[in-house]
């Protein structure tokens, strides 16, 4: 039986031969079937033009498809990139100014917290550049309302760092801080050099919870079971419970009901 990350892969083979899309590019010189091909100019990489065939059809036809993008990672052009899937999702439900639509003003409000269409939103937000942790998706309201939001979809786990001396100068430096300053977290002095580097990623999230006004939030699928035993395992040990509202998970296959018929649904979700 395939795992999850294989079964999308041969899933969005398939939806990319049924659309006629260029794939077969190389990842470390190796040609794969979910990999868009590079497209050249001048002798260098078109990566928006290259990247734009990941790009779901409404998308496509706004006069500046990557307008809201400031950064394309280096693996958007890959099929299963949880960026795209998240610029995907949520570019049709912002407004050219970067206001929140009705139909996000109302997703938002059901599932996380109330926000109107006043709310400012952005991909790929950097909230402190000498910490660096990049948010695939954000939202503000007002002056003290902020959601921060983490994408997955066919990802193995969350990021990790070694145990080594940069990283051990920065969780001094920087880290120690935040993670005194975060309200969400319980047993704070237990939280040392190998627990905070083997969950890397999830404590950087997290770490932006500072009252109750902040809200972490993870989108994954529910068929990763990797992701959703590592986000459980950690929301367990290191979550209080009167802030696990403020830090959360949601499913795609929750979010994708009653979008069976979509472009977005038959590229990511649909089943072969």
């Amino acid at each position: 039986m395939k795992d999850y990350s294989e079964n999308r892969k041969a899933h969005l083979c398939k939806y990319a031969q049924d659309n006629n899309l260029p794939i077969g590019g190389k990842w470390k010189d190796k040609p794969y079937n979910h990999i868009l091909i590079k497209k050249i100019d001048n002798n260098k990489c078109n990566i928006e033009g290259t990247v734009f065939d990941n790009l779901i059809k409404e998308i496509k036809e706004i006069n500046n498809p990557f307008g809201f993008l400031d950064k394309l990672h280096i693996y958007a052009r890959h099929l299963n990139s949880s960026q795209m899937l998240c610029y995907n999702y949520f570019r049709p439900m912002l407004s050219d100014n970067k206001k929140a639509k009705d139909e996000l003003v109302n997703l938002i409000s059901e599932k996380i917290t109330p926000i109107t269409n006043d709310a400012e939103c952005q991909f790929e937000y950097n909230p402190d550049k000498n910490e660096r942790t990049e948010f695939d998706f954000y939202i503000k309201q007002d002056a003290c309302k902020e959601i921060f939001f983490e994408i997955k979809y066919t990802e193995n786990g969350f990021g990790k760092a070694k145990n080594d001396k940069e990283h051990k100068e920065k969780f001094e430096s920087t880290y120690k801080s935040m993670i005194a300053d975060c309200v969400c977290l319980k047993d704070k002095k237990n939280i040392q050099y190998r627990n905070f580097f083997n969950d890397y990623q999830l404590f950087r999230n997290v770490i932006r919870v500072t009252d109750k006004n902040k809200f972490s939030i993870f989108i994954f699928p529910r068929e990763n079971k990797n992701i959703v035993s590592s986000f459980e395992r950690f929301k367990k040990c290191y979550i209080s419970e009167e802030y696990s509202d403020n830090v959360k998970a949601l499913y795609w296959e929750d979010l994708m009901k009653g979008k069976e018929e979509t472009e977005l649904f038959k590229k990511y979700f649909a089943n072969d």
